[in-house]
């Protein structure tokens, strides 16, 4: 099968749209997130509902879990650097209160099996969501995380840049974010291909458009 996974959205709807116009004319049904949807851009709420009516499978980046504990624990962001700080009190004004509640019942790591295949989604790492890894991790680490990970394909987020890995074979890929600049002409995610042998992983792009058909 082939299925696609992107990274964080960070409220960029316009992107999510044009990723989702490309997979539906690719005809592929199977969409993974590695967490971070709503903090950053204005188009927050626009991005939970489209995850939720198109059934992204996702789960819990660390922004999402600083918004769904502001309210009650506003003195933890302040660790956070100030533009990450003056995002999530932002996003708190205008993120809903439902969506609050879906990014709530998002688990950390979620495991999944796609046509026999096990697959486990994490935002940061296997053994920690604060741990990340990132093409320049050295190898040692992605085979002490390989341990842990059990499952056959693991999907990490927080990433700058997109990579994959074959680790003893098992396959590492990291999704960078849906879009690395405010304004930029193309959105970017990935497809794996699992008919394929060895399975083959595909860096995209989506152009991005000035209307949504959402």
């Amino acid at each position: 099968m082939i299925f696609a996974v992107i990274g964080d959205i960070k409220g960029n709807f316009s992107a999510l749209d044009a990723i989702m116009q490309a997979i539906d004319d690719a005809g592929i049904d199977v969409v993974l997130h590695t967490g971070n949807c709503a903090v950053g851009q204005a188009e927050g709420n626009l991005t939970i509902e489209m995850m939720k009516s198109r059934n992204i499978i996702s789960i819990q980046g660390g922004m999402d879990r600083h918004l769904v504990y502001y309210r009650r624990e506003r003195n933890r962001t302040s660790n956070l650097e100030m533009e990450d700080q003056v995002l999530l009190a932002s996003a708190n004004e205008f993120v809903s209160t439902s969506n609050i509640e879906f990014l709530r019942t998002l688990p950390r790591q979620r495991f999944l099996t796609l046509e026999g295949i096990e697959i486990l989604l994490c935002h940061g790492s296997p053994t920690s969501p604060f741990s990340f890894l990132t093409s320049h991790t050295p190898m040692i680490r992605f085979e002490r995380e390989r341990e842990k990970a059990g499952a056959a394909i693991v999907l990490c987020g927080t990433t700058t840049e997109a990579y994959y890995k074959w680790v003893n074979g098992m396959l590492f890929v990291g999704a960078a974010p849906v879009s690395k600049e405010l304004m930029t002409s193309d959105a970017e995610y990935i497809l794996i291909n699992t008919d394929t042998k060895p399975w083959s992983v595909k860096f995209c792009q989506a152009p991005i458009s000035v209307s949504s058909n959402y």
